[in-house]
């Protein structure tokens, strides 16, 4: 009797009985490259068609069914190829005219007889095609059942003769069946799909075939223009027709940028013309086909990742609104479903990653939104999510970077530990509750006196951070930030509106991998920081908004002992076309520096209100570390209260506390260029420590339209450049 595996482990799906293997396994258990699913409603069984090439057993092609898209059968064989093919691909398999139709690519052994005669344009060469040394061509295959056996229905391929050409699929408009395929980019450069008109019995063409998309619409002037998978869907909603297709996106690194284009005809025909064309999956997989599942859901498969050897068959929803067609990477959590976003956000989690959807309207949060790896909190515009005024909804205190110091406290609004591909994106608003925290009294006796041993005692004794609960601390009224991404990989915050906060707005502590685009941020709260990158590497900032109550855009890197012993430097990150309407600094790097900072690029930003400072560099005799490798250029400024670029090594304390150690900030190679004020206090205020000046500092083309105080100023620097 066949065991019930559905609960089972992929290590437990494997048993023996009588010598014979009984159970299924997941897709995730073999290999396949180009998957085609044909649905059988007359069974009501899956089919998944999978090609053998040698390494694999004998050239061929097999067949695994399953009743859910979970558990594949093993293996069958279905389709023999002739002598001298060692290669076999992209099998499809159609119902047509009550028989099955194997639509099948075979590529021939090299032959020096018969070489292949290449089409591109003038320049191209073998070196570039790659391998071309063999024919391949798309052969059609006819039999009764699904699982064959398949035969050829003629003895020679369906494509045209002296074409490279693949991946033919069938089509049928008007009662007439259509070949698509694609004539290889090895030999023509700009890929193609052709398509033409074949005879009833499917046996040859009955028409030449004619080009209907290029390669170049989507990757134009490539010279490796691949087109690939062609899949032929027309609307059940709208009658429009498309073609899934795939290619490599020019703007993606090598290996990296394999994806699925979804092409419209114009004219709703297979002749076209064809345009619209968008990139619908963009994450390293491809060769897709759309299918039913018999619960009447539309399912797209495809092969991922694009590497030889480790492709797996992968389910996602297919999503035909009637105008345009798009593919669900990753299951949607829709807070509607949920009694709260926050359960949302946790069914997310134990799925293993998804989108949380909150839908346009007014929506209120009673507790914090946790991420994980692969989750992603998207806001559809229009969408506001309102957040709790209640500190105890922030409970349980969980892991966070309170001004350079690890600790636990209440949690952020927004908040991920140790995950991976993680991000809040759409076109909706974050909304705080800024008058219950701006009166929230966290300035209090107890406040100053936890933060004080925070900062100071605790990280001295080596106090492990689980030890150091804020929450449990009598009067102790520490504010959560609004986002808060600790110890994470690639983050990515896009397109939100982030209005008030209760402490500091977006902060990424410990990344690696971030980018933050086309952000609008509001919150004039004391201590709104728009955007704090601390201990945070490789980091793109773009096309954002910042109106604060303090500094707009600021790097940090921990705080005195405890950043020392985190020990891990901001590095590499560009700011570019961001726009400060008021605040303090626009970019400010510190007073938080304890394990450097280097490599920070900000250019093509702009002031446009009330401001003290462009760049502003902060830290004093008790942070250590180093700032270096700084470049700030191609800024305009309206007013300015200090300088475009300031220094200041010793902020907060001019000389060092009692009882803490002197660790004086290395700070060094600046260049600042082409900024430019309408109004400002002087040029520039450079004011080092006596006991490590600050070192090589170029000023060029800074210009200063109306000055409003004293001199400029230089102070323990060694190495001023004003050029």
């Amino acid at each position: 009797m066949k065991m019930n595996c559905a609960c089972l482990p992929l290590a437990a799906l494997l048993s023996f009985a009588s010598g014979a293997l009984l159970a299924d396994v997941t897709a995730e258990a073999f290999r396949v490259r180009d998957p085609f699913v044909l649905a059988d409603a007359e069974t009501r069984t899956y089919y998944l068609y999978n090609s053998t090439t040698l390494g694999e057993g004998a050239p061929g092609v097999s067949v695994r069914t399953s009743k859910d898209l979970v558990l594949w059968s093993e293996p069958m064989r279905v389709m023999d190829t002739p002598a001298g093919i060692p290669l076999v691909w992209a099998p499809e398999v159609h119902r047509y005219r009550n028989a099955y139709w194997m639509l099948v690519t075979l590529k021939e052994a090299p032959d020096p007889k018969r070489p292949v005669a290449l089409m591109g344009p003038e320049g191209w060469s073998p070196n570039l095609a790659g391998d071309c040394n063999s024919w391949h061509a798309t052969w059609i295959y006819r039999a009764e059942r699904p699982t064959g056996p398949f035969r050829p229905i003629s003895d020679r391929p369906i494509t045209p003769p002296g074409w490279l050409a693949l991946d033919g699929t069938l089509a049928v408009e008007d009662g007439r069946p259509y070949l698509v395929f694609t004539h290889d980019w090895a030999q023509v450069a700009d890929g193609t799909i052709e398509l033409a008109p074949l005879t009833d019995d499917l046996t040859a063409l009955a028409a030449p075939p004619r080009t209907i998309i290029r390669a170049s619409a989507v990757a134009p002037g490539t010279r490796r223009g691949v087109t690939d998978g062609p899949f032929v869907y027309r609307s059940a909603k709208s009658g429009r027709l498309f073609v899934t297709w795939s290619t490599h996106n020019p703007n993606k690194p090598s290996g990296s940028g394999y994806c699925v284009v979804a092409s419209e005809s114009l004219s709703g025909r297979l002749e076209g013309p064809w345009g619209n064309h968008r990139i619908v999956s963009d994450e390293n997989g491809g060769h897709g086909m759309v299918f039913r599942t018999f619960d009447g859901r539309l399912k797209f498969a495809l092969h991922q990742p694009e590497e030889w050897g480790r492709e797996r068959a992968r389910f996602f929803d297919f999503v035909d609104d009637g105008e345009t067609v798009s593919i669900q990477m990753r299951q949607t959590f829709d807070v509607r479903n949920y009694p709260s976003v926050s359960e949302a956000a946790a069914a997310c989690r134990a799925a293993g990653g998804g989108r949380i959807v909150v839908p346009k309207g007014l929506w209120r949060s009673n507790g914090p939104v946790r991420l994980a790896s692969d989750c992603e909190l998207h806001l559809a515009e229009g969408a506001e999510l309102v957040f709790s005024d209640s500190p105890k909804d922030y409970l349980p205190a969980v892991r966070v970077a309170y001004e350079g110091v690890e600790c636990c406290n209440y949690s952020p609004l927004v908040y991920a530990l140790g995950a991976t591909n993680v991000a809040v994106t759409g076109k909706g608003t974050l909304r705080a509750a800024h008058a219950f925290w701006y009166a929230w009294n966290w300035h209090n006796a107890e406040s100053r006196k936890a933060l004080a041993d925070l900062a100071d005692v605790w990280p001295a004794e080596g106090r492990p951070v689980a030890a150091r609960d804020m929450t449990k601390i009598p009067g102790c009224r520490l504010r959560p930030q609004f986002l808060h991404f600790n110890r994470c990989r690639n983050v990515r915050i896009e397109g939100v509106r982030i209005r008030e906060s209760p402490f500091w707005c977006i902060h990424t502590y410990a990344c690696d991998g971030v980018v933050v685009r086309n952000v609008d941020v509001c919150a004039h709260i004391h201590n709104s920081d728009g955007l704090d990158l601390e201990m945070t590497k490789n980091a793109l900032v773009e096309g954002c908004t910042f109106c604060q109550g303090d500094d707009a855009i600021c790097v940090k890197a921990g705080k005195n002992v405890d950043g020392r012993r985190v020990g891990i430097c901001s590095e590499n990150i560009e700011i570019r076309d961001c726009e400060i309407r008021a605040g303090h600094q626009l970019l400010a790097l510190g007073s938080e520096v304890s394990a450097g900072i280097r490599n920070v690029w900000m250019h093509d930003c702009r002031m446009t209100g009330a401001t003290s400072n462009g760049l502003l560099v902060k830290t004093n005799k008790e942070r250590g570390g180093f700032v270096e490798g700084i470049r700030f250029e191609r800024v305009t400024a309206a007013h300015l209260e200090g300088a475009p670029i300031a220094i200041n090594a010793n902020t907060y304390y001019s000389e060092p506390r009692p009882g803490v150690e002197i660790v004086r900030t290395r700070i060094r190679d600046i260049r600042v260029k082409d900024v430019t004020a309408d109004e400002a206090a002087c040029a520039y205020s450079l004011k080092g420590d006596p006991g490590c000046p600050v070192e090589n500092v170029t000023l060029e083309n800074v210009t200063v339209r109306r000055r409003t105080g004293g001199p400029d100023v230089s102070e323990n620097v060694k190495g001023l450049h004003v050029e």
